[in-house]
């Protein structure tokens, strides 16, 4: 019952994009916009690289938005939840990651920046693919224009 209501949360946060990043809500389509890449992967090997920061290897499975060619790339995130953000992981995740390039790691710039797909429950897996099926829907608009 606890994982359920724990699954339950976590989508209606997803499902909603309501969730904030230095107080700013973002939207589906701000998602996707902002993203150089969104790819289905899971992390391993998390390393910390000091007392703030921590990366892992995403390795890619299938690429929605940005460079194919791609079979992993590493993930920097906050090693702790902080003052201002809260999303970090340990280093297992798996999903669907929206991410951005800083340098040569990529980067979540906000507590959506990764759906994930592991529920158990029906009432879950249907609402991530909803959720999904929506940023689909908005990966393709964007590729159809000039």
């Amino acid at each position: 019952m606890r994982d359920a209501l724990h699954a339950m949360f976590i989508v209606a946060v997803v499902m909603t994009c309501s969730a904030f990043a230095s107080g700013e809500p973002i939207t589906k389509e701000d998602l996707v916009k902002k993203s150089e890449l969104i790819v289905l992967g899971k992390l391993s090997d998390r390393k910390e690289l000091d007392k703030d920061w921590a990366t892992a290897t995403l390795t890619i499975k299938e690429t929605w938005k940005g460079d194919a060619k791609l079979k992993t790339v590493t993930v920097k995130f906050l090693a702790k939840p902080g003052n201002t953000a809260s999303w970090t992981y340990q280093g297992n995740e798996e999903g669907v990651w929206f991410l951005r390039k800083e340098g040569e790691l990529y980067v979540t710039f906000h507590p959506n920046c990764l759906v994930r797909t592991t529920f158990t429950d029906v009432e879950s897996k249907k609402q991530v693919q909803e959720f999904l099926d929506a940023i689909r829907k908005i990966i393709a608009v964007e590729k159809a224009k000039p």
